[in-house]
């Protein structure tokens, strides 16, 4: 979702992804026929010295050997009279790309050619330039087209189209969302007159609040702004889910339903908070192994956002990652927010 989208709840995108193959189209690269007998020893040779993937470019979606097929007719030895018809079967290689491989042979003016180079190097014939897909197929249509030119690796479920169509909410998440988000303002005015944000833990399979900021406050008779900079909404309402686990665990013991759920605190529960997690609260809801974080708002210039801006949630190296979504500025829930927020926001960018 983007700035522009209808949906109430807007997804902050995490870190983009490198850049998978060339931005064109078509790549240049270079071909050769290959003897059968030597294909195999080759094509591992060339996955040592010349890989498909290159720090310049990424042929990896490309097979390395295409069979070219051509029928013709012979005569069958034990019956003159009748002909058959058999397939020859011609190798064709794939060496490289036209770039990397220049790269790696420097070729003088007087001396051999690229091609003659790595027809002696390769044991090889017959080397060309061809055309080929320079990317990953994005569509079915894209595939067959790269095929006409080199048989190329198609991956329908990884294509974007798919992958967004992945990602689109549900009416019924957008519902739970919005309700999550009301329970969140909610545990803003728990607090009386204190403007401190809002922070519940939801179940998502059924909408139920687990635990809230609120809630462990009390617990911990700290009801006044603490000085203590781990007293922040986030991580009282990931210590009330602890906490409920242990008085969950007194009565039931270890086969209640909160213990069966794994190892870590919030596995696959959503978090609802009325102000954007700052760097800390957001690596803290990584190793709780939540699966969404939704926010109201920004916190404007008193913080670094934890999310928006430093995308811990999408954090390239770690072992988990969610989801992250804010409420649209123009929406009624995204201007209550605002409004409770105990400092001066900033829109979202």
């Amino acid at each position: 979702m983007s700035e522009t989208s209808s949906h109430p709840f807007i997804e902050v995108r995490g870190h983009p992804c490198p850049a998978n193959g060339s931005s064109r189209l078509f790549v240049e690269v270079y071909t050769a026929d290959v003897e059968a007998k030597e294909c195999g020893t080759l094509v591992k040779r060339l996955s040592r010295e010349l890989h498909l993937l290159q720090p310049s470019i990424d042929l990896s979606h490309l097979k390395r050997v295409h069979r070219v097929v051509d029928i013709v007719s012979l005569k069958a030895i034990q019956d003159s009279k009748r002909r058959k018809t058999t397939q020859a079967i011609q190798l064709k290689i794939l060496l490289g790309a036209v770039s990397v491989i220049h790269q790696k042979f420097s070729v003088s003016p007087h001396g051999d050619s690229i091609a003659e180079k790595l027809e002696q190097t390769y044991n090889v014939a017959n080397v060309c330039t061809l055309e080929v897909g320079g990317r990953v197929p994005e569509s079915e249509d894209e595939w067959k087209l790269f095929n006409e030119h080199w048989p190329t690796s198609f991956f329908p479920h990884k294509t974007t189209a798919h992958l967004e169509k992945e990602l689109e909410l549900s009416e019924r998440s957008l519902q739970q969302m919005r309700l999550g988000m009301r329970h969140a303002l909610t545990d803003v005015t728990a607090h009386g007159t204190i403007k401190i944000p809002g922070a519940i833990v939801v179940f998502p399979d059924t909408g139920e609040v687990l635990a809230t900021s609120t809630a462990e406050r009390k617990y911990q008779e700290s009801a006044e702004r603490n000085p203590n900079p781990l007293a922040t909404p986030i991580l009282y309402a990931i210590q009330n889910v602890s906490r409920n686990e242990r008085q969950s665990a007194i009565s039931k013991g270890m086969d209640c339903p909160m213990f069966q759920r794994g190892q870590y605190l919030c596995t696959g529960l959503d978090v609802y908070t009325t102000l954007e997690p700052t760097v800390f609260e957001a690596m803290a809801l990584v190793h709780a192994r939540v699966r969404y974080v939704v926010f109201g708002c920004s916190s404007g210039t008193t913080q670094l956002g934890g999310l928006s801006e430093v995308k811990v949630h999408d954090l390239p190296g770690t072992n988990h990652r969610y989801r992250a979504f804010y409420c649209s500025p123009e929406t009624d829930l995204g201007r209550q927010c605002r409004m409770l927020a105990p400092t001066e926001t900033s829109p979202m960018k």
